[in-house]
Protein backbone atom coordinates (compact mmCIF):
# COMPACT_ATOMS: atom_id res chain seq x y z
CA UNK A 1 0.00 0.00 0.00
CA UNK A 2 2.92 2.39 0.55
CA UNK A 3 3.08 3.08 -3.19
CA UNK A 4 -0.30 4.84 -2.96
CA UNK A 5 0.18 6.60 0.38
CA UNK A 6 -0.11 10.38 0.39
CA UNK A 7 0.64 13.26 2.73
CA UNK A 8 -1.89 14.90 5.07
CA UNK A 9 -2.09 11.90 7.42
CA UNK A 10 -1.50 13.95 10.56
CA UNK A 11 -4.31 12.38 12.63
CA UNK A 12 -2.95 8.89 12.07
CA UNK A 13 0.56 10.05 12.93
CA UNK A 14 -0.58 11.76 16.14
CA UNK A 15 -2.32 8.58 17.23
CA UNK A 16 0.65 6.38 16.32
CA UNK A 17 3.20 8.48 18.23
CA UNK A 18 0.77 9.60 20.96
CA UNK A 19 1.35 13.29 20.48
CA UNK A 20 -1.27 16.02 20.62
CA UNK A 21 0.18 18.70 18.36
CA UNK A 22 1.77 18.38 14.97
CA UNK A 23 2.86 21.01 12.47
CA UNK A 24 1.87 19.46 9.15
CA UNK A 25 4.31 20.09 6.31
CA UNK A 26 3.19 17.02 4.37
CA UNK A 27 0.13 18.51 2.62
CA UNK A 28 0.84 21.00 -0.18
CA UNK A 29 -2.20 23.25 0.31
CA UNK A 30 -2.46 27.05 0.28
CA UNK A 31 -2.27 28.54 3.78
CA UNK A 32 -4.87 31.15 2.76
CA UNK A 33 -8.58 30.54 2.17
CA UNK A 34 -10.84 32.77 0.03
CA UNK A 35 -12.88 35.19 2.10
CA UNK A 36 -16.61 34.62 2.26
CA UNK A 37 -16.43 30.82 2.46
CA UNK A 38 -17.84 30.51 5.99
CA UNK A 39 -20.57 33.05 5.30
CA UNK A 40 -21.65 31.31 2.13
CA UNK A 41 -21.82 27.92 3.88
CA UNK A 42 -23.97 29.45 6.60
CA UNK A 43 -26.40 30.67 3.95
CA UNK A 44 -27.24 27.14 2.83
CA UNK A 45 -30.67 26.17 4.14
CA UNK A 46 -31.44 22.61 5.33
CA UNK A 47 -34.18 22.21 2.71
CA UNK A 48 -31.57 22.75 -0.03
CA UNK A 49 -29.79 19.62 1.17
CA UNK A 50 -32.94 17.52 0.92
CA UNK A 51 -32.94 17.49 -2.89
CA UNK A 52 -30.59 15.97 -5.44
CA UNK A 53 -28.16 18.31 -7.17
CA UNK A 54 -28.82 19.04 -10.83
CA UNK A 55 -27.48 15.89 -12.50
CA UNK A 56 -25.87 18.00 -15.26
CA UNK A 57 -24.56 20.70 -12.86
CA UNK A 58 -25.71 23.33 -15.36
CA UNK A 59 -25.38 26.35 -13.06
CA UNK A 60 -22.02 25.19 -11.73
CA UNK A 61 -20.61 24.69 -15.22
CA UNK A 62 -21.89 28.10 -16.27
CA UNK A 63 -20.01 29.69 -13.38
CA UNK A 64 -16.85 27.86 -14.38
CA UNK A 65 -17.48 28.87 -17.99
CA UNK A 66 -17.53 32.52 -16.98
CA UNK A 67 -14.36 32.20 -14.89
CA UNK A 68 -12.30 30.42 -17.56
CA UNK A 69 -13.96 31.75 -20.74
CA UNK A 70 -14.70 28.24 -22.00
CA UNK A 71 -18.12 27.12 -23.22
CA UNK A 72 -20.03 25.16 -20.56
CA UNK A 73 -20.49 22.20 -22.92
CA UNK A 74 -16.71 21.78 -22.85
CA UNK A 75 -16.59 21.39 -19.06
CA UNK A 76 -17.08 18.36 -16.83
CA UNK A 77 -17.12 18.44 -13.02
CA UNK A 78 -16.21 15.69 -10.60
CA UNK A 79 -15.69 14.71 -6.99
CA UNK A 80 -12.21 16.18 -6.96
CA UNK A 81 -9.79 15.97 -9.86
CA UNK A 82 -9.20 12.31 -9.04
CA UNK A 83 -12.68 11.31 -10.20
CA UNK A 84 -11.92 12.78 -13.61
CA UNK A 85 -8.57 10.95 -13.74
CA UNK A 86 -10.32 7.66 -12.98
CA UNK A 87 -12.98 8.42 -15.62
CA UNK A 88 -10.31 8.91 -18.28
CA UNK A 89 -8.80 5.48 -17.67
CA UNK A 90 -12.24 3.86 -18.03
CA UNK A 91 -12.67 5.02 -21.63
CA UNK A 92 -13.00 2.13 -24.06
CA UNK A 93 -10.40 3.49 -26.47
CA UNK A 94 -7.80 3.73 -23.69
CA UNK A 95 -5.81 0.53 -23.13
CA UNK A 96 -2.36 1.85 -22.20
CA UNK A 97 -1.90 4.74 -19.77
CA UNK A 98 1.35 6.66 -19.53
CA UNK A 99 2.65 8.98 -16.81
CA UNK A 100 5.90 10.94 -16.59
CA UNK A 101 7.57 9.92 -13.34
CA UNK A 102 8.08 10.77 -10.53
CA UNK A 103 4.54 12.10 -10.24
CA UNK A 104 1.13 11.73 -8.60
CA UNK A 105 0.54 8.02 -7.95
CA UNK A 106 -3.21 8.11 -8.59
CA UNK A 107 -2.72 8.31 -12.37
CA UNK A 108 -1.43 4.77 -12.50
CA UNK A 109 -3.61 3.58 -9.64
CA UNK A 110 -6.63 4.65 -11.69
CA UNK A 111 -5.18 2.79 -14.63
CA UNK A 112 -4.74 -0.44 -12.66
CA UNK A 113 -8.19 -0.21 -11.08
CA UNK A 114 -9.59 0.04 -14.62
CA UNK A 115 -7.61 -2.98 -15.75
CA UNK A 116 -5.43 -0.97 -18.15
CA UNK A 117 -1.69 -1.23 -18.80
CA UNK A 118 0.49 1.28 -16.94
CA UNK A 119 3.47 2.73 -18.81
CA UNK A 120 6.11 4.88 -17.12
CA UNK A 121 8.32 7.51 -18.70
CA UNK A 122 10.78 9.63 -16.72
CA UNK A 123 11.86 13.24 -16.37
CA UNK A 124 15.54 14.02 -16.64
CA UNK A 125 17.54 14.84 -13.50
CA UNK A 126 16.31 18.45 -13.56
CA UNK A 127 12.67 17.38 -13.97
CA UNK A 128 12.56 18.54 -17.56
CA UNK A 129 10.68 16.62 -20.23
CA UNK A 130 13.02 14.97 -22.72
CA UNK A 131 10.83 14.14 -25.70
CA UNK A 132 13.30 11.51 -26.85
CA UNK A 133 12.45 9.55 -23.70
CA UNK A 134 8.71 9.53 -24.36
CA UNK A 135 7.56 6.94 -26.88
CA UNK A 136 4.00 8.01 -27.67
CA UNK A 137 3.46 4.84 -29.71
CA UNK A 138 3.31 2.94 -26.41
CA UNK A 139 0.30 4.77 -24.94
CA UNK A 140 -3.25 5.86 -25.69
CA UNK A 141 -3.44 8.33 -22.79
CA UNK A 142 -0.62 10.31 -21.20
CA UNK A 143 -0.93 12.09 -17.85
CA UNK A 144 1.30 15.13 -17.26
CA UNK A 145 1.27 17.00 -13.95
CA UNK A 146 2.26 20.62 -14.62
CA UNK A 147 3.65 21.99 -12.32
CA UNK A 148 4.65 18.56 -11.25
CA UNK A 149 4.11 16.90 -7.89
CA UNK A 150 6.49 16.21 -6.12
CA UNK A 151 9.07 18.47 -7.83
CA UNK A 152 7.10 21.74 -8.03
CA UNK A 153 8.62 22.49 -11.44
CA UNK A 154 6.79 23.08 -14.71
CA UNK A 155 7.48 22.39 -18.38
CA UNK A 156 6.53 23.92 -21.72
CA UNK A 157 4.18 21.28 -23.12
CA UNK A 158 3.60 22.74 -26.58
CA UNK A 159 5.79 20.29 -28.49
CA UNK A 160 4.61 17.29 -26.50
CA UNK A 161 0.97 18.17 -27.18
CA UNK A 162 1.73 18.73 -30.88
CA UNK A 163 3.41 15.33 -31.23
CA UNK A 164 0.61 13.62 -29.33
CA UNK A 165 -1.92 15.22 -31.68
CA UNK A 166 -0.08 13.67 -34.63
CA UNK A 167 -0.12 10.25 -32.93
CA UNK A 168 -3.78 10.54 -31.83
CA UNK A 169 -2.71 10.18 -28.20
CA UNK A 170 -4.85 11.82 -25.53
CA UNK A 171 -2.91 14.16 -23.21
CA UNK A 172 -4.38 14.89 -19.77
CA UNK A 173 -2.66 17.89 -18.20
CA UNK A 174 -3.18 18.08 -14.45
CA UNK A 175 -2.92 21.77 -13.54
CA UNK A 176 -3.83 21.44 -9.87
CA UNK A 177 -0.82 23.60 -8.96
CA UNK A 178 -0.77 25.97 -11.95
CA UNK A 179 -2.48 28.83 -10.08
CA UNK A 180 0.56 29.16 -7.79
CA UNK A 181 2.65 30.11 -10.83
CA UNK A 182 0.51 33.20 -11.36
CA UNK A 183 0.88 33.30 -15.14
CA UNK A 184 -2.12 32.15 -17.17
CA UNK A 185 -0.02 32.08 -20.35
CA UNK A 186 1.80 29.05 -18.93
CA UNK A 187 -1.40 27.02 -18.84
CA UNK A 188 -2.25 24.38 -21.44
CA UNK A 189 -5.69 25.98 -21.66
CA UNK A 190 -4.37 28.08 -24.55
CA UNK A 191 -4.12 24.95 -26.73
CA UNK A 192 -7.71 23.77 -26.24
CA UNK A 193 -9.18 25.40 -29.33
CA UNK A 194 -6.72 23.78 -31.72
CA UNK A 195 -6.11 20.38 -30.06
CA UNK A 196 -8.91 17.83 -29.88
CA UNK A 197 -6.67 15.35 -28.02
CA UNK A 198 -6.19 17.57 -24.95
CA UNK A 199 -7.96 17.67 -21.60
CA UNK A 200 -6.92 20.14 -18.87
CA UNK A 201 -7.77 19.23 -15.28
CA UNK A 202 -8.12 21.69 -12.40
CA UNK A 203 -9.48 21.60 -8.84
CA UNK A 204 -10.28 23.66 -5.75
CA UNK A 205 -8.03 21.42 -3.67
CA UNK A 206 -4.62 23.10 -3.51
CA UNK A 207 -4.71 26.77 -4.48
CA UNK A 208 -8.16 27.49 -3.07
CA UNK A 209 -7.53 25.33 0.03
CA UNK A 210 -10.91 23.60 -0.20
CA UNK A 211 -9.76 20.00 -0.19
CA UNK A 212 -12.80 18.78 1.72
CA UNK A 213 -15.24 20.27 -0.78
CA UNK A 214 -14.07 17.73 -3.39
CA UNK A 215 -14.62 19.70 -6.56
CA UNK A 216 -12.54 19.09 -9.64
CA UNK A 217 -13.27 20.10 -13.22
CA UNK A 218 -11.82 19.61 -16.66
CA UNK A 219 -11.91 21.25 -20.08
CA UNK A 220 -11.73 19.64 -23.50
CA UNK A 221 -13.63 19.49 -26.78
CA UNK A 222 -17.41 19.21 -26.57
CA UNK A 223 -17.24 15.79 -28.23
CA UNK A 224 -14.73 14.41 -25.75
CA UNK A 225 -16.45 15.88 -22.68
CA UNK A 226 -19.67 14.17 -23.83
CA UNK A 227 -17.82 10.83 -23.78
CA UNK A 228 -16.86 11.39 -20.16
CA UNK A 229 -20.40 12.37 -19.14
CA UNK A 230 -21.62 9.12 -20.67
CA UNK A 231 -19.57 6.99 -18.23
CA UNK A 232 -19.72 9.27 -15.19
CA UNK A 233 -21.62 8.29 -12.05
CA UNK A 234 -24.51 10.67 -11.24
CA UNK A 235 -24.56 13.21 -8.39
CA UNK A 236 -20.91 12.99 -7.37
CA UNK A 237 -20.61 16.75 -6.71
CA UNK A 238 -22.46 18.12 -3.69
CA UNK A 239 -24.48 21.28 -3.12
CA UNK A 240 -21.71 22.96 -1.11
CA UNK A 241 -19.35 23.01 -4.10
CA UNK A 242 -21.80 24.85 -6.33
CA UNK A 243 -22.52 27.51 -3.73
CA UNK A 244 -18.86 28.12 -2.89
CA UNK A 245 -17.87 28.74 -6.49
CA UNK A 246 -19.76 32.04 -6.19
CA UNK A 247 -17.22 33.43 -3.71
CA UNK A 248 -13.87 31.67 -4.14
CA UNK A 249 -12.74 33.11 -7.48
CA UNK A 250 -11.66 36.31 -5.82
CA UNK A 251 -9.01 38.25 -7.76
CA UNK A 252 -7.67 39.86 -4.57
CA UNK A 253 -7.23 36.44 -2.93
CA UNK A 254 -5.52 35.08 -6.03
CA UNK A 255 -3.06 37.98 -6.27
CA UNK A 256 -2.30 37.85 -2.55
CA UNK A 257 -1.57 34.12 -2.69
CA UNK A 258 0.67 34.35 -5.75
CA UNK A 259 2.63 37.28 -4.30
CA UNK A 260 3.10 35.54 -0.96
CA UNK A 261 4.33 32.28 -2.45
CA UNK A 262 6.59 33.96 -4.96
CA UNK A 263 8.39 35.75 -2.12
CA UNK A 264 8.40 32.80 0.26
CA UNK A 265 9.62 30.33 -2.38
CA UNK A 266 12.66 32.54 -3.03
CA UNK A 267 13.39 33.07 0.67
CA UNK A 268 12.93 29.43 1.65
CA UNK A 269 15.03 28.13 -1.25
CA UNK A 270 17.87 30.44 -0.22
CA UNK A 271 17.67 29.33 3.41
CA UNK A 272 17.46 25.62 2.60
CA UNK A 273 20.40 25.90 0.21
CA UNK A 274 22.53 27.05 3.14
CA UNK A 275 22.18 23.63 4.77
CA UNK A 276 25.12 21.59 3.53
CA UNK A 277 24.34 18.09 2.38
CA UNK A 278 20.85 18.83 1.12
CA UNK A 279 19.85 19.16 -2.52
CA UNK A 280 16.80 21.39 -2.92
CA UNK A 281 15.08 21.17 -6.30
CA UNK A 282 13.86 24.45 -7.84
CA UNK A 283 10.12 24.92 -7.43
CA UNK A 284 7.41 27.18 -8.84
CA UNK A 285 4.72 25.88 -6.53
CA UNK A 286 3.98 25.86 -2.80
CA UNK A 287 6.36 23.04 -1.85
CA UNK A 288 9.93 21.81 -2.23
CA UNK A 289 11.38 18.41 -3.08
CA UNK A 290 14.58 17.80 -1.11
CA UNK A 291 17.21 15.06 -1.30
CA UNK A 292 18.75 14.25 2.06
CA UNK A 293 22.36 13.27 2.71
CA UNK A 294 23.07 9.58 2.10
CA UNK A 295 23.21 8.79 5.82
CA UNK A 296 19.55 9.75 6.17
CA UNK A 297 16.60 7.83 4.77
CA UNK A 298 13.37 9.75 4.33
CA UNK A 299 11.56 7.34 6.65
CA UNK A 300 14.03 7.83 9.52
CA UNK A 301 14.26 11.59 8.98
CA UNK A 302 10.48 11.91 9.02
CA UNK A 303 10.32 10.05 12.31
CA UNK A 304 13.04 12.22 13.88
CA UNK A 305 11.17 15.41 12.95
CA UNK A 306 7.97 13.99 14.45
CA UNK A 307 9.54 12.86 17.72
CA UNK A 308 12.01 15.71 18.25
CA UNK A 309 10.14 18.67 16.73
CA UNK A 310 6.47 17.68 16.29
CA UNK A 311 6.74 18.39 12.56
CA UNK A 312 5.33 16.13 9.84
CA UNK A 313 6.93 16.01 6.38
CA UNK A 314 6.23 13.89 3.29
CA UNK A 315 8.36 10.79 2.83
CA UNK A 316 8.76 10.63 -0.98
CA UNK A 317 10.47 7.25 -1.19
CA UNK A 318 7.27 5.72 -2.62
CA UNK A 319 7.36 7.90 -5.75
CA UNK A 320 8.41 5.96 -8.84
CA UNK A 321 11.79 7.37 -9.85
CA UNK A 322 12.83 8.70 -6.43
CA UNK A 323 14.99 6.85 -3.91
CA UNK A 324 14.85 6.45 -0.14
CA UNK A 325 16.46 9.85 0.50
CA UNK A 326 13.77 12.21 -0.86
CA UNK A 327 11.32 14.27 1.18
CA UNK A 328 8.80 16.99 0.34
CA UNK A 329 7.87 19.99 2.47
CA UNK A 330 5.20 22.56 1.78
CA UNK A 331 5.47 26.29 2.44
CA UNK A 332 3.71 28.01 5.32
CA UNK A 333 3.97 31.42 6.99
CA UNK A 334 7.50 32.69 7.78
CA UNK A 335 7.56 31.80 11.49
CA UNK A 336 6.62 28.17 10.80
CA UNK A 337 9.08 27.97 7.92
CA UNK A 338 11.85 29.19 10.22
CA UNK A 339 10.89 26.49 12.71
CA UNK A 340 11.02 23.84 9.98
CA UNK A 341 14.39 24.96 8.67
CA UNK A 342 15.87 25.03 12.17
CA UNK A 343 14.54 21.50 12.81
CA UNK A 344 16.05 20.23 9.55
CA UNK A 345 19.36 21.93 10.37
CA UNK A 346 19.57 20.31 13.81
CA UNK A 347 18.80 16.82 12.50
CA UNK A 348 21.03 17.02 9.43
CA UNK A 349 24.04 18.29 11.38
CA UNK A 350 23.52 16.30 14.59
CA UNK A 351 22.01 13.09 13.29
Amino acid sequence: MKQFEHGADSERIKAKYRIERLLDYSANINIFTPSGVAERLNEIRPQELAVYPDIAYTALRQKLSKKYAVDAERIIVGNGSTEIMFLLTRLGEVARVGAIQPTFAEYHRACRVSGKEAVSFYYDKEFKIDLDRIDLDRVDLLFVCNPNNPSGSSNDLSELIRRAQQKNVLVAVDETFMDFVGDSSRSAMRYLDRCDNLIVIKALTKFYALTGVRLGYAFSSERFIAKLWAIKEPWTVNAFAERLVDVIFDEQFEKRSVAFYREEIAWMKEELDKLEGLFVYPSESNFFLIRLPERWTAERFKERLILDHEILIRDCSNFDGLDAHHIRVNIKERSSNERLIEAIRKEVYNG
